[in-house]
């Protein structure tokens, strides 16, 4: 991938929008853009904040699905680049309250598994599939019902348990779940397979 080519393109789209004052479609703008490119060329802590605006901008203008698309990947950014657990597991908590509220069922699976791993890394007993909102009841079962259409969701389901397992150094499993991960396709310029190919270094 062209990264300084597509940042270039990025920041002309930008401006694009600056300039006509298209305000209903700078929440997403900023959701892909920095979900998707800006972390190549800025800090993860930039991006992850970029996307937090990015969510109540969107809540401004009534953008439901983009109000929880940039808050769960905020907290995925969060997650990655070290952010105290404790803060990030309360913002994860009111992600999925608000993914239940709105019924944005899409994103909520992928949620819990995050919420999950946290729990993993700060000692929590509590499983976040309890939540009475849809027949899934854990990972196996999201994995299960999404293989076939939403094999993006899958994937972040076995990053969150690679992510988790890498932390409590069960590299045995990392090498196993990255396998299932890879069955699905691999994206070079996204930020899951950059950590992906760090993680089976790792567990080499």
């Amino acid at each position: 991938a062209d990264i300084d080519e597509g940042y270039r393109w990025a920041k002309i789209a930008g401006f694009i929008i600056d300039r006509f004052n298209a305000k209903s479609l700078l929440p997403r703008f900023k959701c892909v853009i920095n979900g998707g490119v800006n972390f190549w060329k800025e800090p993860l802590q930039s991006t992850a904040s970029a996307l937090t605006e990015s969510s109540k901008e969107a809540i401004a203008i009534g953008d439901v699905e983009y109000v929880m698309y940039g808050s769960s990947l905020s907290c995925v950014q969060n997650l990655l680049c070290g952010n105290k657990l404790s803060t990030l597991e309360k913002d994860i908590a009111v992600t999925v309250s608000g993914m239940v509220r709105m019924n944005q069922a899409y994103f909520l699976f992928s949620q819990l598994s995050l919420q999950k791993a946290v729990y993993a890394l700060t000692g929590i007993k509590s499983d976040p599939f309890e939540i009475k909102f849809a027949s899934m009841k854990n990972e196996t079962d999201v994995i299960s019902a999404f293989s076939a259409t939403r094999p993006f969701l899958v994937q972040g389901v076995y990053f969150n348990i690679i992510f988790t397992a890498v932390l409590f150094r069960r590299f045995d499993e990392v090498s196993e779940v990255a396998e299932k991960y890879l069955s699905f396709g691999q994206r070079k310029s996204r930020l899951q397979d950059l950590f992906l190919v760090f993680f089976q270094g790792l567990a080499a």
